[in-house]
């Protein structure tokens, strides 16, 4: 079963919009012991609660977990709404080149509490260095 996150994409896709910068549609399976709706408002939820705080920052290579791009969006993602390890791997190994950002068990701290949390810990990192 799919997910309708990926018709969703797909009817995008299929309409033509955003295709010069479509890198790759994948089809995700719906969690074991979810039904395609609770997995559809599993991800919305997630999405929802991403949060925007300063010191959270877009990186194409991110090095810290302060830092994201659009791989570690997904991926964190599809984590939080219950995605195994096993099909992030194979989500992974379909991305095309270079895909530096995409996590596999460990979502990036996207929630907003995540991310003041984050923000504290890299200033702690960061007053230690000194």
């Amino acid at each position: 079963m799919i997910s309708y996150l990926c018709l969703v994409i797909y009817s995008d896709f299929f309409s033509g919009k955003n295709n010069d910068n479509l890198k790759l549609c994948q089809e995700v399976p719906v969690p074991d012991g979810m039904t395609c709706e609770q997995f559809v408002s599993k991800v919305y939820t997630i999405i929802n609660s991403f949060g925007n705080e300063p010191g959270i920052s877009y990186a194409i290579i991110p090095l810290t977990e302060t830092e994201g791009n659009c791989n570690t969006s997904s991926s964190t993602i599809l984590i939080k709404a219950g995605v195994t390890r096993e099909v992030m791997s194979q989500l992974e190994e379909k991305i095309p080149g270079i895909n530096t950002g995409f996590q596999m068990d460990s979502p990036k701290p996207w929630i907003k509490e995540e991310h003041m949390q984050a923000v504290e810990r890299e200033y702690q990192r960061l007053i230690e260095r000194e």
